[in-house]
């Protein structure tokens, strides 16, 4: 008999999910992502304040999924080349790291719109 079953033991986290994503999807989807995401950066910088831009949020999680898996894949040695080495290794990693960072910080600013467009609804 074997003992209790740890909560999530197992079960794959998002980032697990994401990357097996990302390492599945065709070089062509991931650039396409990562074009999305630098224009929909690139359109919420050019608007400013205003609010609507914060709708492009989820783009630009996608786009750093994007640029994740496109980093990911050439530090593995991708499409049969050599796996990235030296100051291109480090430049890769650094990249890898800020795709994570950009995009988790989009995905969450998306679901706090998200939520307060839908509780403001509610509460009102």
């Amino acid at each position: 008999m074997t003992g209790p079953r740890e909560p999530g033991a197992g079960e794959p986290s998002a980032y697990a999910l994401l990357a097996a994503h990302a390492r599945g999807a065709p070089d062509g989807r991931l650039a396409g992502y990562g074009a999305a995401g630098v224009l929909a950066l690139g359109a919420g910088v050019a608007v400013g304040a205003s609010w609507w831009w914060l709708l492009l949020l989820p783009v630009v999680s996608l786009g750093a999924l994007g640029a994740w898996g496109i980093a990911d894949r050439e530090l593995a040695g991708g499409a049969g080349s050599v796996p990235a080495a030296g100051g291109r290794r480090r430049v890769l990693l650094l990249l890898r790291a800020a795709a994570v960072v950009v995009g988790t910080a989009a995905a969450v600013g998306a679901a706090m719109v998200f939520l307060a467009a839908a509780l403001g609804r509610m509460i009102s």
